[in-house]
């Protein structure tokens, strides 16, 4: 069985030759950078780069010596970006390693660790020194009164969260037609040259984007206290995401075999929210 065929078999409900094997398809099967050039190091791996295609969370894009080591069978679609030298700069990990990081990320210095700012210089995330990823430090709706109109803005909103202003490819760029025309070509090309599943990490997060938007708790709270204005922000992205998967999914169709969405619907110790909650 090729990889993408073995891929294709498991999802089918029949048996393929053995378990398929994921390394960084998406981003939580994904491994932290340091981890990574540690990874390396201990197999005696000196070439390549640590490149930190995932800045939120620190996470390295696997090359392809790894990903023969682990067995992978499927890769990120993103990867088909940011291929030249000239898309990625310097970057020092927490533990000292040096690697890269995507050319559009714009890492300001402070007090020893890392903020990124908003265009209007709002700090809306930091790695402080010591810590090993990105933390959200503004909430654009955490004191919402519940006034729909504001909603009209949540795109603006949304690019105070480091999830949308930190972007993964291809949402490195707006959905416009030439973008949606190039992740068609590369996707294409990417596809026809590898035998690789192909996975595309959509997205479409609701619950962690109302936990973003309002901050954690204040949205826990509001799903009990204030029913009415959690639905209304879940229902203005519910239509935000529906208009964007359209025009992804009419890019991608035929070039992928996975489009992945998701939410966090767990802690370490039980469910974010009750299991009624969230049929409701």
């Amino acid at each position: 069985m090729t990889r993408r065929e073995r891929v294709l078999a498991a999802i089918a409900h029949k048996e393929p030759d053995r378990v398929p094997v994921d390394l960084g398809g998406m981003r939580s099967t994904g491994i932290a950078a340091i981890a990574y050039g540690r990874l390396k190091s201990h197999l005696g791996i000196c070439t390549g780069k640590t490149r930190v295609y995932d800045v939120v969370q620190q996470l390295a894009q696997p090359e392809p010596d790894i990903l023969d080591f682990a067995g992978a069978d499927v890769v990120d679609l993103g990867r088909a970006w940011l291929t030249e030298p000239s898309d990625w700069k310097d970057w020092v990990l927490p533990d000292g390693a040096p690697a890269e990081l995507p050319s559009y990320v714009n890492f300001e210095p402070l007090d020893g660790g890392w903020v990124v700012r908003s265009s209007d210089g709002t700090i809306i995330g930091a790695m402080p020194a010591g810590a090993f990823y990105l933390s959200q430090q503004c909430f654009p709706l955490n004191n919402w009164d519940g006034e729909p109109g504001i909603l009209r803005t949540l795109a603006q909103l949304m690019e105070k969260v480091t999830w949308a202003a930190l972007p993964t490819a291809p949402f490195h760029k707006p959905l416009t037609p030439a973008h949606l025309a190039e992740i068609r070509r590369k996707a294409r090309h990417l596809h026809d040259t590898t035998d690789y599943a192909i996975m595309a990490g959509f997205g479409g997060n609701l619950l962690e984007w109302g936990e973003h938007l309002c901050r954690f708790d204040q949205f826990l709270i509001d799903l009990v206290e204030d029913r009415r204005k959690a639905e209304a922000l879940l229902d203005a992205l519910l239509e935000m995401h529906l208009v964007n998967l359209d025009k992804f999914l009419d890019a991608v169709e035929g070039c992928v075999e996975i489009v992945q969405m998701g939410d966090d619907l767990g802690t370490q110790l039980a469910t974010v929210i009750s299991p009624r909650t969230y049929r409701e």
